[in-house]
């Protein structure tokens, strides 16, 4: 299975649509905050590596200095450097054209509509917890770069706090619409605690959940 899941990556590298990971945040993190992001960096490369029809994944901006390679190194020991991904110190604005490029970012005044094959969806590598609103989104506007934020509204009754997810989570949902175009198929990767359903629910049964939730907050 091991050589069906590389043979499918190494054809991902020829031929698959790009998926740029932003490695550009380890200034606005702490070592542990660094230490988490490299965890679900593992995790994400894993699921693409066993998906059907893989990304070819992309670290921009990455220095052979940074904590985020000493970390990546630690969790890999000697894969690292059998990894078919491609590592690069350039910024993507620099390997992509930029008409390509689409920051997703849950800051993003667009809402991602469909999952298009012909683009580049750029995500920032950083936990979701400290950073500071609007960075990524910042980022995005200083080079120029057209900006998305994933449908979370239109499809799930969303509880309270942060719509960003974890960068596994986010690798899930893009496999998925990119093998299927489903966006309610790929927004159940997206963790229960965080909404109270899907919109199409019965009402009934979207009141039974609310109520179940605010009870067990209360008690």
């Amino acid at each position: 299975m091991e050589r069906a899941y590389n043979w499918r990556v190494a054809q991902a590298m020829k031929f698959g649509q790009p998926l740029v990971f932003d490695m550009s945040y380890e200034k606005d993190m702490s070592v542990r905050e660094v230490t988490d992001t490299v965890k679900q960096i593992v995790l994400s490369e894993s699921c693409n590596r066993r998906s059907t029809d893989p990304f070819h994944i992309h670290f921009c901006n990455f220095r052979d200095d940074s904590l985020y390679h000493r970390t990546l190194v630690k969790y890999y020991r000697e894969a690292w450097g059998k990894l078919l991904i491609t590592v690069t110190d350039q910024c993507y604005t620099e390997v992509f054209p930029k008409d390509k490029l689409i920051y997703l970012t849950a800051d993003s005044p667009k809402v991602m509509k469909t999952f298009d094959h012909h683009k580049v969806y750029i995500i920032g590598s950083m936990v979701d917890k400290p950073i500071k609103t609007g960075v990524s989104l910042a980022r995005a506007k200083r080079l120029g770069l057209d900006t998305a934020a994933l449908p979370l509204d239109r499809y799930l009754f969303w509880n309270i706090g942060s719509k960003n997810l974890t960068l596994d989570q986010m690798m899930h949902i893009l496999l998925t619409l990119k093998d299927t175009g489903d966006w309610k198929a790929a927004l159940e990767f997206v963790p229960k605690r965080k909404h109270y359903g899907f919109v199409n629910r019965p009402l009934h049964e979207l009141k039974k959940t609310i109520n179940l939730i605010n009870a067990h907050k209360l008690g």
